[in-house]
């Protein structure tokens, strides 16, 4: 491959200018050859002109505009494993992973933000709001990368910023490994991208590293390999040359597979070989129609026989951008291959799998990083050459913008109320745990309509997010997931130790938070435990309509023993 002098420059650059050139995509001219800061920030973006420090000021309007999204959400209170990994940050400091998982440099994040914030949730809150800014941002420079238009890059971007699918992820502290692996995984592309254009080494280098961070941040940026493939295809027009660069991934994918050996004496963990192998391809179809459906909006809280619909307004959209690409690929064949492209980088980044033990309302998440390409798809279709045609799409797409915009604030302003019922539940329970040797929770709710209560965390809760320590210990005996926030159970005492739960949903068990509590019947309609006998008699706790209630102590005269 032919490289020009200009190009020559950039391999002589130091480690930032790299880093610079490779995100920015212009050479250094040939009297900016002394690296400095200010020279970095005057290296050009793109033909277009563009500077790096307008780049910046790109961030920082979308991180403004992220603020305003999610204003709902930045004083939510913590939910679910919010409390077990905050909590080990602060009390551990820095750890490598944490049940089975190999995530260092999430756990890195949440101890700077535990040193910064203590047990304040505003400011974790922000640190993901300015990843989600930057994944905006970055997803920009890798369309305008691929399409070489700024137009399509900032409608990709625009897209990006506002789907529903991300509320998850932003909104959930817990949800910050996506927003992180994503970051690493768009810098690595970008910089791949960069390298095959100029065949620089040191830039093949740092996307080989930023790569290796993605797979420290999640597991799920394994797919990389495979993005690589269809991405450098859709770049240079060679497909044995787009098979021969996903090579060195695969190495450092070798070796992220040998790091899991040995922290964790194996590649899978043992609990998710069944979750995640044990599988039936009519499981897969399904989760991918859902999983489609759920990037261009949310399934209804309940589905019935498998059946995912669109409401009205997504059905129509989804009418109205067959209309627009049906034409457009059978008129331009070579857009027709780029769409398809940007297709399978979508499919291949969706974890299917993953999915497979997510419930209806839930696991959002996992779609962070497949909608980077469904955003730069739709970013796409400004590139006709028609003026009339390409006004239309981009009345479509902004139409989708608007629309999602909407559906965002809604889907945030769930999480806003999961936060406000996971703050005064674990603030009764530590009122009355204060008071009292041992305490039984007999139920909480683990989800409430798709956002994280407290399916997890509740004991961490207790003894480390609030004033007062719990005189005993704390047990939970099951959670279910809620759809209103009037729904109540049914509690009964059958004698003096053993009670009996009926949920209004299914119920779900962890044996790791049961404590002294001995379960004698479970299902999932249905779970009859047993109280420890002790001096003081426990108080059984459970949750109905939004609040914690003490249990009737009286005994079901029908049922004594």
């Amino acid at each position: 491959m032919r490289v020009d002098p200009g190009h020559r420059v950039m391999e002589r650059r130091t480690f930032l200018g790299v880093i610079a050139g490779g995100l920015l995509s212009a050479p250094l001219a040939a009297e900016e050859r002394a690296p400095s800061i200010a020279g970095i920030f005057r290296l050009g973006v793109h033909p277009n002109g563009l500077k790096a420090i307008r780049w910046l000021a790109l961030w920082v309007g979308f991180f403004a505009a992220s603020l305003l999204l999610y204003s709902e959400t930045l004083n939510a209170y913590f939910l679910s494993d919010d409390f077990d990994l905050i909590g080990l940050a602060i009390t551990s400091g820095f750890y490598s992973g944490w049940s089975g998982f190999v995530r260092p440099v999430i756990a890195l994040s949440y101890l700077v933000d535990a040193s910064l914030w203590r047990l304040d949730p505003t400011g974790y809150h922000v640190t993901n709001v300015a990843l989600h800014a930057l994944n905006t941002t970055l997803v920009v420079v890798l369309a305008l990368r691929l399409t070489g238009g700024m137009t399509a890059g900032l409608m990709a971007g625009f897209v990006f910023l506002v789907l529903r699918c991300h509320s998850e992820s932003v909104s959930w502290i817990s949800g910050r490994p996506d927003l992180i692996a994503t970051s690493f995984m768009l810098l690595s592309l970008i910089l791949h991208l960069r390298a095959e254009e100029i065949d620089a080494r040191r830039t093949r280098v740092l996307a080989l590293i930023a790569f290796a961070l993605a797979l420290l941040s999640k597991e799920s940026a394994v797919v990389l390999p495979a993005v690589v493939v269809f991405l450098t295809w859709l770049k240079i027009r060679q497909a044995h040359r787009a098979v021969v660069a996903a090579v060195p991934f695969l190495a450092v994918l070798v070796l992220y597979a040998g790091v899991r050996v040995l922290v964790l004496g194996q590649v899978i963990r043992g609990a998710d070989t069944e979750a995640y192998l044990g599988f039936q391809v009519s499981d897969l179809v399904y989760h991918l129609l859902s999983a489609v459906v759920r990037v261009l909006g949310p399934l209804p809280d309940r589905i019935s026989n498998r059946c995912c619909y669109l409401s009205v307004p997504r059905a129509l959209l989804a009418v109205v951008l067959t209309l627009v690409l049906i034409p457009l690929m059978r008129r331009w064949p070579e857009r027709a291959r780029t769409i398809l492209l940007l297709g399978a980088c979508f499919l291949v980044s969706m974890p299917l799998l993953g999915l497979a033990g997510v419930s209806v309302g839930g696991g959002d998440r996992f779609l962070y990083m497949p909608s980077v390409f469904f955003s730069i798809a739709l970013g796409w279709l400004q590139l006709w050459r028609q003026r009339m045609a390409r006004l239309t799409s981009t009345i479509v797409v902004l139409g989708f913008v608007a629309y999602s915009a909407v559906d965002l604030w809604s889907a945030n302003a769930i999480w806003r109320d999961a936060g406000r019922l996971s703050r005064a539940l674990t603030w009764e329970v530590r009122r009355v745990a204060s008071d009292h040797g041992e305490v039984v929770v007999a139920n909480l709710p683990a989800e409430y309509r798709g956002a994280q209560v407290l399916r997890n965390g509740i004991s961490e809760a207790v003894t480390r997010f609030g004033p007062g320590l719990p005189r005993g210990s704390i047990s939970l005996v099951s959670t279910h997931v809620i759809f209103s926030l009037g729904e109540a159970p049914v509690i009964r005492r059958d004698s003096r130790l053993s009670w009996t739960l009926i949920p209004p949903h299914p119920l779900l068990f962890d044996s790791t938070q049961t404590g002294s509590v001995k379960i004698r019947e479970r299902s999932s309609h249905r779970v009859t435990f047993e109280v420890p006998p002790s001096a003081e008699e426990p108080v059984v706790l459970y949750y109905a309509a939004g609040a914690m209630h003490a249990a009737d102590t009286t005994v079901d005269s029908g049922r004594q023993e």
